[in-house]
């Protein structure tokens, strides 16, 4: 099959989108001069097509950090980027280290889709995040 089929193009799998997140955003009261949104697509080394759109915006009326995850388009109960791959880190602590921490009055959104998902348990409450990427298939783009 793989022989007589071309391979799937990452969009192909589909996108919240920027002007989506943002009006998501604008309804949680965040300053929408802040708000930042990234597009990375890629190919796995083995052909297998992955999506991730990360949304970052200041939240002046927040209390605290707010986190939004999800993967292949349901959201996450807890934080499933537990483990970043080769980097060993959580999202939580890449997070504390840039002064995001839990204490900042910040919006982030973090939505991976892939067809081959991972997960380190059975709840689905962890995803494996892989570190290595065929480089010539790479496509990122940041919108501002």
């Amino acid at each position: 099959m793989q022989e007589n089929s071309r391979p799937v193009k990452p969009r192909r799998l589909g996108l919240i989108g920027k002007e989506v997140l943002r009006k998501r955003f604008a309804a949680l009261r965040c300053q929408l001069e802040s708000f930042t949104y990234r597009l990375s697509l890629g190919v796995w080394e083995v052909g297998i097509p992955w999506v991730q759109e990360t949304a970052f915006a200041w939240c002046p009326e927040a209390e605290s950090r707010r986190l939004i995850t999800g993967v292949n388009w349901s959201p996450g109960i807890i934080n499933p980027f537990r483990q970043l791959g080769r980097f060993g880190q959580s999202l939580d602590s890449v997070l504390t280290s840039l002064r995001a921490d839990e204490h900042e009055p910040i919006v982030l959104l973090l939505h991976g889709a892939c067809p081959l998902v991972e997960y380190t348990d059975r709840g689905k409450s962890a995803v494996v995040i892989r570190g290595r990427t065929a480089a010539h298939d790479n496509e990122m783009e940041e919108v501002a």
